[in-house]
């Protein structure tokens, strides 16, 4: 059997070159492994083929970038070495409408998911600018080193997602320790059962625990959070539907995170520092 750190350093490598013309084969032997008993281990513990996880994750980053950038479709589809031809029908298929229209009712569709209704305030609607600006920070931030355990999910499931995580791992963290959170998918545009997220905590250097990496740093837009976890997503909604297009910051190709700042006991609040990468 695989071990899943494998797995996960394979969906690193993946993620990592989703614009380059990466091939099952390349994935295979990035993590030392024959082609055949790597691709069924990868299925058996994702629920997707090397193929399909792959063209999944290129579909979804385009499909953020029509959220968050004013290039054209085709430019954006050819980054990821996809055709306009072959991504228009991929897309219709899995978003019920035309990369056009997405674009043209990217707010209206954010309101009306449910992760934006089950917001405590009730407030369906996008805040304005200037409400989302007073919130956000530019900040260079450093490499954060951690213990991390990486879930394939609903985002629903993450409070006992980190109940069992923190029971396991606090104990071996470093004092004083930051939890992070990483999230590789929005669920108002991807397969929300299917959601790809890190629970991670800060750790010493010398960790001897496998599942450990680094967070790297640079350049963030960091919203500044406050309020329950039913909130955060319509906070997630804001920055890629109002402040990203309003305030000309162009989204850096890394990874994303969450840093936590404050928890109260019961989780019914908290503060939580929402980091985009920018160049």
């Amino acid at each position: 059997m695989i071990p899943r750190e494998t797995i996960n350093k394979a969906i690193d490598y993946i993620l990592l070159h989703l614009t380059a013309q990466i091939s099952v084969d390349d994935v295979a032997a990035f993590c030392g492994w024959s082609k055949f008993y790597f691709c069924r281990e990868f299925k058996r513990q994702t629920g997707q083929s090397v193929h399909s996880f792959t063209r999944r994750m290129r579909l979804e980053q385009i499909t953020m970038k029509l959220k968050t950038s004013g290039r054209t479709i085709s430019d954006i589809c050819l980054d990821y070495g996809i055709s306009p031809s072959n991504f228009v029908p991929a897309f219709k298929k899995r978003q019920k409408i035309s990369p056009f229209y997405f674009r043209k009712e990217l707010a209206r569709r954010s309101v009306e998911h449910d992760f934006f209704h089950s917001a405590a305030n009730g407030k369906a609607q996008l805040a304005t600018f200037e409400e989302v600006s007073e919130k956000v920070t530019i900040e260079n931030l450093p490499d954060y080193f951690v213990i991390y355990e990486r879930k394939i999910g609903n985002y629903h499931d993450m409070r006992n997602d980190w109940c069992a995580f923190m029971e396991k791992y606090q104990p071996l963290a470093k004092k004083g320790a930051l939890c992070f959170e990483r999230t590789f998918d929005d669920p108002s545009c991807s397969d929300e059962n299917r959601c790809l997220y890190d629970l991670c905590i800060e750790a010493e250097k010398d960790c001897p625990l496998e599942n450990t990496c680094v967070i790297p740093g640079g350049k963030f837009a960091v919203y500044h959070f406050k309020g329950s976890h039913k909130e955060i997503y319509a906070a997630y909604q804001n920055m890629f539907n109002v402040w990203f297009p309003k305030s000309g910051a162009k989204f850096a190709d890394r990874i994303g995170f969450d840093r936590y700042v404050y928890v109260n006991a019961d989780a019914t609040y908290m503060e939580i520092d929402l980091c985009f990468p920018v160049e």
